[in-house]
């Protein structure tokens, strides 16, 4: 597996001093060369696993494995194992997108080829080239997430975790971010994203993990939760994993 979470939990304190489990033993396997989208209402902990699996949180409990290495005794070579991205990208407002670009390729340690091979490539399949020289506080909410989904992946990892990619974007961005996506996993990329669009998660996922109050509902391929559900169609056993309300 090319991730793997073993039971993992995770608690906050709230102001008042109260503390709020937030993931209760939640575990998963992510196969080398799928795709898996995990759903749930806000709230349902989406975030904040993502996080830990991004090694950006420690969990209170459990353990989890990057192709084969652990977070809490590696986390700096899990980083390089990996690429996140969040559903709010934050760019350097005074540098350009390819300035950007280039100050990330030192930080990863990529040859000067290399880096100029892979922005060549990004710029070509998130169509960066009308805005490539252009400061990070001048770009819309689109463009800044193609920006940044090219920042994540620069170093060409093999497991990718986003949380919501497309939130925000109008159709033809979010048309390109998943072509984008499509096309690592057909490159044979780990990719772990969640989502609110539930036709994302239906047309790229080959597994699915409904996660609610902390806990994993179900997981599986789509065929296995329409029949773990008993449902004819993947909205229908959303709304019947999700009873009052759907993610």
């Amino acid at each position: 597996m090319s991730l793997v979470a073993r039971k993992i939990h995770k608690s906050f304190v709230s102001s008042e001093g109260e503390s709020i489990a937030v993931l209760r033993g939640v575990s998963l396997e992510c196969v080398r060369g799928k795709t898996t989208g995990l759903i749930g209402p806000n709230g349902a902990g989406k975030t904040t696993l993502l996080r830990i699996l991004a090694t950006l949180l420690q969990p209170d409990q459990g353990e989890a494995f990057i192709e084969g290495l652990s977070l809490r005794e590696n986390p700096a070579l899990v980083r390089r194992k990996i690429s996140f991205l969040t559903n709010s990208a934050e760019l350097y407002r005074r540098l350009t997108v390819r300035e950007t670009l280039e100050y990330f390729s030192r930080l990863h340690g990529l040859a000067p080829k290399v880096f100029q091979q892979q922005l060549k490539r990004l710029t070509e399949e998130l169509d960066l080239t009308d805005f490539l020289d252009r400061r990070g506080d001048r770009l819309s909410t689109g463009m800044k997430q193609r920006a940044a989904l090219a920042r994540a992946i620069l170093h060409d990892p093999p497991v990718l975790i986003f949380d919501e990619p497309t939130n925000g974007l109008d159709i033809l961005a979010t048309q390109r971010i998943l072509a984008f996506l499509r096309e690592r996993q057909r490159e044979g990329k780990t990719i772990l994203f969640s989502s609110h669009h539930l036709t994302e998660v239906e047309e790229l996922s080959q597994q699915v993990i409904f996660l609610g109050k902390g806990e994993i509902l179900a997981q599986g391929s789509l065929s296995e939760i329409l029949e773990t559900t008993g449902q004819a169609t993947f909205s229908e056993a959303v709304n019947h994993l999700y009873p009052t309300r759907t993610p």
